[in-house]
C-alpha cells in the first residue's frame, strides 16, 4: 500500500558560509509589511500575547509599526476589570509601538492621561480619530 507523500510547499533555505550554516525559515523571507497585512485581522491583544511568540519574523512584524496603524482595543478594554490606568498604560505602549503613526484608535474607558497622550503623539495627520466610550 502506497502512502501519499506530503508535499512541502515552502522548505527552509540553508545558507552556508565559511563560519556557519544558517537555516532560514520561509517566514523570514516575507517582509514585515506583508505580514502586517495579514495580522491586522487579528485582535490587538492576541497579536501581543500569541502571534509575537510564533517566530522571529512574526515578532519583528508585531514589534514594528506596520500592525499598529489601526489600534482597536475596545473589546479588550471591555473585558479588562482593572482601573483606567491599566488601559491608559496599554494604549500608550501601543501608540509608541506604532511609532506614533496610528490613524485610528478605538478604546473603552480610556482615561484623560491616555487620551491626551494619544493626541500629543497622533502621528502625521491633523486630527486623529479617537473613539472613547465611557
Amino acid at each position: 500500500m502506497n502512502t501519499p507523500k506530503k508535499k512541502q510547499l515552502h522548505s527552509p533555505t540553508v545558507i552556508i558560509t565559511d563560519k556557519e550554516e544558517k537555516i532560514i525559515s520561509p517566514w523570514e523571507t516575507i517582509s514585515p509589511e506583508i505580514l502586517a497585512l495579514v495580522f491586522v485581522r487579528v485582535p490587538a491583544d492576541e497579536l501581543v500575547r500569541s502571534v509575537a511568540l510564533v517566530c522571529k519574523a512574526w515578532l519583528a512584524a508585531v514589534a514594528g509599526p506596520y500592525c499598529w496603524t489601526d489600534i482597536d482595543v475596545e473589546q479588550w478594554c471591555r473585558r479588562c476589570t482593572s482601573s483606567s490606568d491599566v488601559i491608559d498604560s496599554a494604549v500608550r505602549k501601543l501608540v509608541r509601538r506604532s511609532k506614533c503613526t496610528f490613524q485610528r484608535l478605538s478604546a473603552y474607558r480610556l482615561g484623560n492621561s491616555g487620551f491626551s497622550f494619544c493626541f500629543r503623539n497622533g502621528g502625521d495627520f491633523d486630527f486623529p480619530r479617537l473613539t472613547s466610550v465611557h
